[in-house]
């Protein structure tokens, strides 16, 4: 990461933590999102061969 012109290295080091906490959570919400989208296809299937029969 690039030091922003008057950043001590311990101001640098914790927005590069920040950062990495926030692309990590943005995957896992993202993951969530798509297990959510998955299940509601399932259910949605279900529903419709319930109708079918």
């Amino acid at each position: 990461m690039l030091a922003r012109v008057g950043w001590s290295d311990a101001e640098a080091v914790d927005a590069c933590a920040r950062r990495r906490e926030f692309w990590i959570g943005d995957a896992k919400r993202e993951e969530t999102r798509k297990r959510r989208i998955a299940e509601a296809k399932q259910q949605l299937a279900r529903g419709v061969r319930a109708l079918m029969k």
